[in-house]
């Protein structure tokens, strides 16, 4: 195998990147060697690449090109474990910032539950829209972020109101729920762990689209969402979402009359995020606390946490949260 693959190389056909791994010198040379295996072959050719993949990963512990195990399982007529895999490369891309990887693979996995209807359910639909709309934003395409977590938030049944008439009855009735929980807040604990999922996922699509509707002008979608975001993280345990929407909801509600509600909520804010121990939390949340006692005045108490949000933004090498501080 040695010799074949340096009589290769010698050839220009193959290249040795790293002393271990093999590549064809051109694409257009794979293609046309692929192009020459009998279609009924190649399923098992695949299937072959696939589990050489996965006992590499297993033996090794480094990092496995969750796309490329996608494809492989996909070409060799598995799409369980295809989809399994397109998922997994979304999620690192989306973590990784490659939103565009994260549209196309989540996007393959959601293509391929076509061919196999036991992979998908309400719940992981409502997952994978959920982050196509992050990717969405991330790239700056937020009409069509609005259209994927609504199709999220439909799977995950907390589907948005559909006229004006409904937004303002959804306004009101999650400002009803939310005075309601406050007072008597064992009556609205989720303990099915079902719907614990279920709410999960739809408050933390809820705090995504917070700041869109806002940037967007739309105040009203924007109040909507993040008082059902309020609403659902505080029925589950501590989330992320919850840190960031109380975070998000009480720098908004501290430059209104509701001053006393503003202070309580950026309050547990700072102390969910500090629970959490996620450094990226803390960020935004010492962030958005921080524009709060600028708005009412509170110079040194607005400079401290501004510091601590610049300070965990450049321990993280967060560029945006930099700049945004």
């Amino acid at each position: 195998m040695l010799g074949a693959l340096a009589e290769l190389r010698e050839r220009q056909v193959m290249e040795c990147e790293d002393g271990s791994t093999w590549r064809f010198v051109h694409d257009k040379l794979r293609e046309t060697l692929y192009g020459d295996i009998p279609q009924d072959e190649r399923p098992a050719l695949h299937r072959a690449a696939a589990e050489a993949l996965e006992r590499e990963f297993d033996e090794t512990g480094a990092g496995v090109d969750f796309g490329r195990l996608a494809r492989h399982w996909r070409e060799a007529d598995e799409f369980s474990r295809a989809i399994d895999n397109y998922e997994r490369a979304g999620e690192e891309c989306l973590a990784n910032f490659d939103n565009e990887g994260a549209i196309e693979h989540i996007g393959e996995a959601m293509t391929l539950t076509s061919r196999s209807p036991s992979a998908d359910s309400p719940l992981r639909r409502g997952r994978w829209q959920r982050a196509i709309m992050e990717a969405r934003l991330g790239v700056g395409k937020m009409n069509e972020a609005f259209i994927d977590a609504e199709s999220a938030l439909s799977a995950l049944g907390h589907a948005l109101p559909r006229s004006r008439l409904g937004w303002v009855a959804a306004l009101a009735g999650a400002v009803a729920r939310r005075v309601m929980a406050s007072l008597v807040p064992a009556a609205f604990r989720v303990r099915d762990p079902i719907v614990h999922e279920y709410t999960r996922e739809a408050a933390q699509v809820y705090q995504r689209l917070l700041e869109p509707y806002f940037l967007a002008n739309l105040p009203l979608e924007g109040f909507v969402a993040g008082f059902r975001c309020v609403n659902l993280a505080e029925s589950i345990p501590p989330t992320p979402a919850l840190a960031r929407g109380l975070g998000f909801m009480g720098m908004l509600l501290g430059a209104s009359p509701f001053k006393g509600v503003a202070h309580a909520w950026v309050d547990r804010a700072l102390a969910v995020a500090g629970a959490l121990g996620r450094a990226e939390v803390s960020e935004y949340v010492s962030n958005r606390s921080a524009i709060f006692e600028l708005c009412n005045a509170r110079w040194s108490l607005s400079n401290e946490r501004f510091q601590r949000s610049l300070d965990i933004a450049t321990a993280l090498k967060d560029a945006r949260w930099q700049e945004d501080t």
